[in-house]
């Protein structure tokens, strides 16, 4: 639009090329500038956060790592869990056996 703006009233000429690299700058500006937006912001609620969110876009990366850590080693977690848990049932499973003997 701006270009078709600037050919009209200006009768200047940006090469199509030119065009689609302004368009694209633009593009990235926007969706860049969206995201560092995201995440300057305090999440904290009693928390008040600075004019440029420079401490809060930290900790907010911070706190974006360790969920996608956490969310990688859940799989190995839960596998951890379910050893445990058969570990469990094997022992009271040896546990009953000797009271059975015992009692005979």
């Amino acid at each position: 639009a701006g270009g078709i703006f600037l050919y009209r009233t200006q009768d200047l000429i940006i090469a199509p090329t030119m065009m689609a690299f302004l368009t694209l700058f633009f593009l990235a500006a926007t969706v860049l500038g969206s995201g560092y937006g995201l995440m300057s912001a305090s999440w904290d609620k009693d928390t008040e956060g600075s004019l440029l969110g420079w401490d809060e876009f930290g900790d907010n990366v911070k706190v974006l790592g360790d969920g996608f850590r956490k969310a990688t080693l859940q799989p190995e977690f839960e596998k951890a869990i379910d050893q445990r848990n058969d570990r469990r049932k094997l022992l009271a499973a040896k546990e009953e056996k000797k009271r059975e003997l015992i009692t005979e």
